[in-house]
């Protein structure tokens, strides 16, 4: 078994890494290490020795995806709405987990993050303003830069005020 993991390591090590192993990424615990290896920028040097000391976060072909935003929610619709869930809460009722997506989850504004403690404030490169608080499904796909990376919109809960991002290479805004 050593031997295996060895040959595989060196294997990595020999090879560019080019894609991300999101199933992998949306199961690690600590949110701000799933966010650095979300965020990464598997083009650059430090991305590739980030990758090569971390092989199971990341794979030499592409999965499956981006998962289209519309399946997202005709699944949310399908399985949680009959439950008491609104299918608009894709991340509150766990829709996202299904298709192994890694989300960014941020407090709205302070009151939020007084009953979140462990979100972070939403960052102020994201314009809340931006983001049709009407209802909670009405900005659903929009496109946001944070930290140089591209983001997706996939819930504002206007209950609980808190804001769910996810990577925008995970998901195909076709809705």
């Amino acid at each position: 078994m050593a031997l295996n993991v060895q040959i595989n390591r060196i294997k990595v090590e020999r090879c560019l890494i080019m894609f991300k192993n999101w199933l992998a990424i949306s199961v690690v615990v600590d949110v701000h290490f799933r966010w650095a290896l979300a965020l990464l920028d598997l083009k650059s040097e430090f991305g590739q020795k980030i990758a090569r000391q971390n092989p199971e976060y990341f794979c030499e072909e592409k999965l499956l995806g981006p998962v289209p935003l519309s399946a997202i929610i005709q699944r949310s619709r399908d399985e949680y709405s009959p439950d008491g869930f609104s299918e608009e809460y894709v991340v509150s009722n766990d829709t996202f987990k299904y298709f192994g997506i890694p989300v960014f989850e941020f407090a709205s504004e302070w009151d939020t993050k007084k009953d979140y403690p462990d979100l972070s404030l939403l960052p102020e490169e994201i314009d809340l303003d931006r983001i049709d608080v009407s209802s909670a499904n009405a900005s659903i796909g929009m496109s946001f830069e944070w930290q140089g990376k591209e983001l997706v919109l996939l819930e504002y809960n206007d209950i609980t005020g808190i804001v769910s991002f996810v990577p925008a290479e995970c998901v195909d805004v076709d809705k």
